[in-house]
């Protein structure tokens, strides 16, 4: 699950000036099999990771049609996240247990429509199209080995089954 928080301050007339901040926890227990008729491979794993974001915005509204209830508005954010989490597997004979620690650095840019419903309330959807992020992951292996990855991503993606949706009180 993500918690999310945001809040913004209008600085000049259909543009705002805030902040996402978050908390983003996921975890699972399972059982599974592999290929029972052959090798009989079973294993039972565990994973945890707990993860805190904060993520600067600048956002621009623009009117539809010279409306007062429908706008356009496109949010630029640049954000910094760090996560720490720990995975366990074991297959009966032996057990495996890794931890890592993650900063991620990212840039991007969320279009999105927004409808007034009343007065000083609106609802909003937005789509992520395009990002950069950067990741560096610290990975632990059974309190032995340790290992350091780079990860670069660029991203051009509409994902619309993957929409933010946010109700929204000006004041």
């Amino acid at each position: 699950f993500t918690a999310e928080l945001f809040g913004g301050y209008f600085i000049r007339n259909a543009m705002a000036l805030g902040a996402h901040v978050g908390y983003s926890r996921t975890w699972f227990d399972i059982d599974f099999s592999l290929l029972e008729d052959l090798m009989d491979h079973s294993e039972h794993r565990k994973y945890v990771s707990n993860g805190f974001f904060v993520r600067p915005f600048l956002k621009n509204y623009l009117k539809v049609f010279d409306s007062r209830f429908i706008y356009f508005f496109n949010e630029t954010t640049i954000g910094v996240e760090y996560s720490y989490g720990i995975s366990q597997s074991d297959d009966g004979e032996d057990m495996d247990k890794s931890r890592h620690r993650t900063w991620s650095i990212d840039a991007g840019l969320n279009p999105g429509l927004c409808i007034m419903v009343l007065n000083r309330f609106a609802f909003e959807t937005s789509v992520g199209l395009l990002g950069l992020s950067t990741s560096i992951m610290e990975v632990e292996e059974n309190g032995e080995t340790h290992s350091e990855f780079v990860y670069n991503i660029v991203n051009f993606t509409i994902n619309l089954l993957a929409l933010d949706f946010s109700l929204v009180y000006f004041f």
